[in-house]
């Protein structure tokens, strides 16, 4: 992700130290150590989320990127994220068309208002019957 998207709460994430990633800003880690919670919203980052990233996070629960100048397309491979419970990426500037969203079934609360989509509402998410919170509003290309 620092390689990906740059600004002040990534400061400390220097990878070429052997500080555990755990003890990064934003970032929550549970017993086992594997990251749960990365919550950098409201940062003033800028870049691009890097596409294969979760392949890195088996145990992501809370991704909250908001806020924040993140530009391009949404990133696809979040639905690779079954374990996510809570997905902010409002006002991130994000663009193209949205994924099916039926694979993360443990999703509670979706938040991807104020961005520019494009494409299909998505209805996969009439799939998640435990989601709680649903918010897309502002999105002008739907």
């Amino acid at each position: 992700m620092k390689n990906s998207l740059k600004g002040n709460p990534l400061s400390d994430w220097d990878v070429s130290e052997p500080k555990p990633f755990c003890n990064y800003a934003g970032i929550r880690c549970n017993e086992q150590g594997y990251a749960m919670k990365i919550d950098i919203s409201k940062s003033s980052l800028f870049g691009r989320f890097p596409e294969h990233v979760c392949s890195y996070l088996p145990e992501l629960r809370v991704l909250r990127l908001g806020y924040n100048n993140i530009h391009g397309n949404f990133p696809q491979s979040i639905t690779n994220y079954s374990l996510l419970r809570e997905l902010n990426m409002s006002s991130a500037y994000l663009t193209g068309t949205l994924p099916d969203f039926s694979s993360i079934v443990a999703l509670r609360s979706l938040n991807l208002s104020y961005n520019l989509f494009s494409g299909d509402f998505p209805v996969s998410v009439t799939n998640l019957t435990i989601l709680k919170a649903l918010n897309f509003n502002e999105n002008e290309g739907f």
